[in-house]
């Protein structure tokens, strides 16, 4: 997230205030100490006009949910449940 803010010669504080995030979360997202909820990483993308996986890179790998066992998709969810980036 920084890069693309450094790249767009924007302050932390200019990106803060127009996407109504403190400045230290956002300090804290780029720096990768802390991961934005759903809802504020929603509010970046659109902040920068990219889509989501434009923070995944090349190498990140999606999972078609439709093609695995009840069992193993219970298995994620709990996992998930437990991911602060999915709690509101």
């Amino acid at each position: 997230m920084k890069k693309i803010r450094l790249d767009r010669n924007l302050t932390l504080s200019e990106v803060s205030k127009a996407i109504n995030i403190g400045k230290s979360s956002l300090s804290e997202y780029e720096n990768d100490i802390s991961r934005p909820s759903l809802d504020k990483f929603f509010s970046i993308i659109e902040f920068y006009h990219v889509n989501e996986n434009y923070f995944y890179g090349e190498n990140h790998i999606f999972l078609d949910l439709s093609t695995l066992s009840n069992e193993t998709k219970e298995k994620i969810y709990a996992i998930l449940a437990h991911d602060d980036i999915y709690k509101k």
